[in-house]
């Protein structure tokens, strides 16, 4: 199952199923000033309660690059509150390897920041609809068999 996955992922395999990598690429902004602490990055997959994803990592360093990189203008059709005046895009690639899939569901990305969550995206995960199209051809060209 290798592609690139915008609305979902559709699987003929029966749950749970093991993604040999699973990759994304995450971009989040926050507003110049405003954040003191290491944002937490999670992963959670279909199954998985709110209080234990899959995969979390405290980002550390994002507190030094907070300060030394450079603040971008807010981008056109970005709704912040009033006082911001400039933005820091964090942006980071993810790779998770041999991830099993246990159930049907999203894959939920979220980020911590103090004591607020913000949802970053989901993907979801499910089963394929089963393939009649064998049938069909079969029965136009004398029934199926």
């Amino acid at each position: 199952m290798m592609g690139i996955y915008t609305n979902g992922l559709l699987t003929s395999d029966p749950f749970p199923i093991v993604l040999p990598k699973l990759c994304m690429f995450v971009t989040y902004l926050e507003v110049k000033g405003t954040e003191t602490e290491p944002p937490i990055f999670s992963v959670y997959m279909p199954g998985d309660d709110d209080e234990n994803p899959t995969f979390t990592h405290a980002m550390e360093h994002i507190v030094d690059v907070r300060v030394s990189a450079p603040h971008e203008p807010i981008p056109d059709g970005v709704i912040l509150p009033s006082h911001a005046q400039s933005v820091l895009p964090i942006r980071f690639p993810v790779m998770l390897s041999s991830i099993e899939i246990r159930e049907p569901g999203f894959v939920r990305v979220r980020v911590q920041l103090g004591d607020r969550i913000y949802k970053l995206g989901s993907l979801l995960i499910a089963s394929a609809p089963p393939n009649d199209a064998a049938e069909i051809v079969d029965e136009e060209e004398g029934g199926a068999q």
